[in-house]
């Protein structure tokens, strides 16, 4: 839209500076006609294969009329000055008035979720207020929403064949004042005929567009508000525990009062209160949760919007308030309510991972169900499902144990010997080294781990976890002898590492350590020299 304002006004604004300097006409209006041409090619709808040739065949015509344009400012100003800038005044503002609305409703809706969000668990009547102020508003964006799409389309779909008619009126004038370019006109003339007709049967494919996309629109709202309805019944009810009649009461009265226009009957909310269990089988889910972050001045609440896939739940964009995106692994999660002492507000529940620990807040309680329900579905499949990379090694890990602790212990059967058969599975031992080479594949991944923390040997075969790093089997003596209380040395390819051991080491990484630990370390400083002087001096 912004593009076609400016072309049009850049015509109009070439077609008066033509009628004021003449004495410059011949390079004004090449230019004019190059502008015509710009517009026609990029703005002009191309459904219609003739109005390319057309179109090309009026402006070729133009060129040839350089010479011979003194007389026709009035004209040109009458039929196409003057509607151009009707059209801009007054259709084109009126899509942007429709834009402003969309907006502003967007804006109002988003606020009203902000004040529901802080309300207090006792709050009861204003969140009953409020709660009627979001079903108007959100009913105000999806009303703006779709009148600024209809405007827009009706623009978009109305530019074409009224460019067309101007530039029609446009060739007529130069027809009407020289007749010196009666042939060029006479050429050009059928061109402008087929044009008419294209005109008009564009014209009516937009009017007939306009008709459907309105009565699909009243269907549309209508659909809409019986849902929002539903769900403002179902707040009443769950939420703010009023009985079915008078939930169902309230939310008809507030139709009647503010939305008389669309016609929704009383017995289609009888089963507004169906409960909308999720099936185990449903793994996924987005949408916008508050998400809490604690800092030196108490809590600040971010609406973000999260997204559960592939046993991963992520936040999917990031604000300026938090600018690294959200990630939790579901393999070490667990979801709960929110309890009294978490927090004062409504619809609040936890996802807790051995490293961190989300609060987050729905918008009602049957929304907070349902991601609950989710998350613990995709919580129970990336347990249970040995497909992912991470349950292969858990699995591994399981059997690998267990093998070693029955092999350990003396049974009275330890004398028989049984062969395994060729429909039994792979090994333990031969499954273990499998996960113990994609464990250090994965480690090595992380920036810094392809060499020793300390000294910068390759390749190194140890981890220290509580520091999260990976060191060699020199500087691994030295760390042991510092004790487990200041790092817990583990091999990556003897022990068995825990989940939320590697989930850390994958966090942390040898440049993020180095880069905490020997911040303030000089950049001459000589690990070797000091190491001397401290040990063997």
């Amino acid at each position: 839209m912004q593009q076609l304002e400016r072309q049009m006004r850049k015509i109009c604004a070439l077609c008066e500076e033509r009628e004021a300097l003449a004495q410059k006409d011949r390079q004004l209006y090449n230019e004019l006609i190059s502008e015509f041409e710009f517009f026609l090619k990029h703005e002009v709808d191309t459904e219609e294969p003739s109005i390319t040739s057309l179109t090309e065949v009026m402006t070729t015509g133009l060129r040839q009329l350089v010479d011979n344009r003194e007389r026709m400012f009035e004209q040109i100003k009458l039929g196409m000055l003057q509607p151009l800038h009707h059209f801009l005044d007054h259709e084109l503002e009126q899509v942007k008035t429709t834009q402003k609305t969309y907006h502003k409703a967007k804006a109002d809706s988003l606020h009203v979720v902000e004040k529901l969000s802080q309300c207090k668990r006792h709050e009861i009547t204003g969140m009953s207020e409020l709660s009627l102020q979001l079903f108007d508003s959100r009913y105000a964006l999806h009303k703006g929403a779709c009148a600024y799409a209809i405007d827009l389309n009706h623009l978009h779909a109305k530019k074409t064949p009224d460019f067309l008619q101007k530039l029609v009126d446009f060739m007529t004038s130069q027809l009407s004042y020289f007749h010196l370019g009666q042939v060029t006109i006479d050429d050009v003339r059928p061109y402008m005929e087929n044009t008419y007709t294209i005109m008009e049967k564009l014209r009516s494919k937009a009017s007939l567009h306009d008709a459907q996309q309105r009565t699909q629109t009243t269907s549309l709202l209508g659909e809409v508000l019986l849902v929002r309805a539903k769900d403002l019944a179902n707040f009443h009810t769950h939420d703010l525990h009023f009985n079915t009649d008078t939930a169902k009461s309230t939310v008809m009265r507030h139709l009647k009062e503010q939305h008389s226009s669309v016609a929704v009957e009383e017995k289609e909310l009888d089963n507004f209160d169906e409960k909308m269990s999720i099936p185990p089988n449903i793994l996924t889910k987005s949408g916008y949760l508050w998400y809490a972050e604690t800092k030196t001045f108490g809590t600040h609440w971010t609406r973000l919007f999260f997204c559960i896939k592939k046993d991963m739940l992520v936040s999917a964009e990031s604000t300026a308030k938090i600018r690294v995106p959200i990630s939790l692994n579901l393999n070490l999660c667990s979801v709960k309510p929110a309890q009294v002492t978490d927090t004062e507000r409504n619809f609040c529940f936890k996802v807790i991972s051995p490293i961190r620990s989300l609060l987050l807040q729905a918008e009602s309680s049957r929304d907070m169900q349902q991601w609950m329900e989710v998350l613990q579905n995709a919580i129970s499949h990336a347990l249970h499902c040995p497909s992912t990379p991470e349950k292969e090694r858990t699995f591994t890990n399981l059997a690998s144990t267990s093998s070693s602790s029955s092999s350990s212990a003396p049974t009275s059967s330890s004398t028989h010997t049984s062969l395994p058969s060729s429909s039994s599975p792979i090994p333990p031992v031969r499954r273990k080294t499998k996960s113990k080479v994609n464990v250090t594949k994965e480690l090595y991944a992380v920036a810094g781990n392809e060499a020793c923390a300390d000294c910068g040997n390759t390749k190194p075969k140890w981890a220290s976890i509580n520091l999260g790093v990976l060191v060699c089997i020199e500087c691994s003596g030295v760390h042991r002898s510092l004790g487990v209380y200041v790092s817990q040395v583990r091999s990556l390819t003897l022990d068995t590492l825990k989940p939320e051991w590697l989930e850390k080491l994958k966090e942390f990484g040898n440049k993020n350590s180095n880069g905490i630990y020997e911040k303030n370390l000089p950049e001459d400083f000589d690990r070797g020299i000091y190491c001397v002087c401290t040990y063997y001096m």
